[in-house]
């Protein structure tokens, strides 16, 4: 194995023979290639077109997104050589591209980060969501492009070439922040996409809201509607308002077998998902504190905790986070957790994994925990 550092992080290299003359220009050849990729990327997803002021907004949050992250660094523990780099790291992010909306397969996608080219997008799509939405969107992407990244590549040295053994390319995997790799395959992407969220909830809250006042508003108003007609609960208990709004998108939508219709919309999977790492944090943040002293910590102080041991392994990737998680819930059950993707597989399942430890720990559900119409069919 090889590794070497660049602008898209760390690049590790499996499967190349020593004396393979090839492989000393390994790095060089694959750097021209990411370059080749990422140029695609940039012919393929146009820019969007923006008025000065839907820019300048977009500007000043992503300046305030940057600031929370950069202070989130600096009070993290970590080594002074780790926050330098960390710091440093999030000084060179790319700056975020505005596109046209995506077609095809990604059509869904609000934005995205990709580590492998050092991207970060945000699709502006007026019809689907408004200009807040796209600042959540972009405090998001930007939480994962802030963490530490590598990129897997694994070759293949089958290929000949005039009595030559060529390296050729087998799989690339790239990941970040808490994310690992098994088997090929990425590790952890749920709890990675988890704890993005909570970042942009917490931005949301903290940066965004009167950048942004009059949909901001909205959601307050929305959102007494959509709970006083649907009133949907889970046993998480209820959610206040600033955990509950950033995942209030605004657009027509409607509901005819109730015969309701709404200019807004519940993105219910990123709500969970942000439920379910909430609760994951409280709980590896009650088992790593001295029983002691349990009965003195309130219970958002065990989700800080449990919160603070995840980020620290975005950060420095020595997978101290993963750890912890194995610590509190055992080999079995981990592996379920891990295998969490940034969508909704296994989700349910997790769910259900991390009430049972609560019982288990004797923990009470949080009354901030998340609540959502259709967690009677996914709890």
């Amino acid at each position: 194995m090889s590794k070497t550092t660049s602008p898209e992080g760390s690049i590790y290299h499996f499967g190349l023979k020593p004396d393979n003359p090839f492989t000393k220009r390994v790095d060089g050849a694959y750097l021209e290639i990411i370059e080749l990729e990422r140029a695609g990327v940039f012919k393929k997803e146009p820019l969007a077109k923006l008025s000065e002021q839907e820019d300048a907004l977009l500007q000043e949050s992503q300046k305030r997104t940057i600031k929370y992250l950069s202070e989130k660094i600096t009070n993290m523990e970590l080594t002074p050589e780790q926050r330098v780099k960390a710091l440093n790291h999030l000084r060179n992010l790319p700056p975020v591209r505005y596109i046209e909306p995506l077609s095809g397969d990604k059509a869904s996608t609000d934005g995205y980060w990709r580590p492998k080219l050092n991207i970060v997008a945000v699709t502006i799509n007026p019809k689907k969501n408004d200009m807040l939405n796209t600042a959540i969107t972009q405090a998001h992407e930007l939480s994962h492009a802030s963490a530490d990244s590598e990129t897997r590549v694994y070759w293949s040295d089958t290929h000949m070439i005039r009595g030559t053994e060529i390296p050729v390319f087998d799989k690339v995997v790239s990941v970040g922040g808490i994310e690992t790799v098994g088997n090929k395959n990425t590790k952890a992407a749920g709890i990675e996409n988890g704890l993005a969220i909570m970042d942009s909830v917490e931005i949301y809250n903290k940066c965004l809201t009167d950048i942004y006042p009059e949909e901001h508003k909205r959601r307050i108003q929305k959102k007494r509607a959509f709970t006083t007609r649907i009133g949907w609960d889970t046993d998480f208990g209820k959610i206040p308002d600033e955990d509950f709004l950033p995942f209030i998108q605004s657009r027509k939508i409607g509901l005819p077998k109730m015969g309701l219709a709404f200019d807004f919309t519940y993105s219910s999977v990123p709500a969970f998902r942000y439920q379910f790492i909430k609760e994951l944090c409280k709980t590896i943040g009650y088992s790593h504190t001295p029983p002691s002293e349990r009965a003195t910590v309130t219970t958002q102080d065990f989700i800080a905790l449990g919160r603070k041991i995840l980020d620290r392994d975005r950060y420095i990737r020595d997978h101290s986070g993963l750890r912890a998680v194995v610590d509190t819930y055992g080999g079995k059950d981990a592996k379920l957790l891990f295998e969490v993707d940034d969508g909704e597989k296994n989700l349910k399942q997790a769910m259900k994994i991390v009430k049972e430890k609560e019982r288990e720990l004797g923990i009470i559900p949080s009354k901030s925990s998340l609540h959502s119409g259709r967690a009677g069919t996914l709890l």
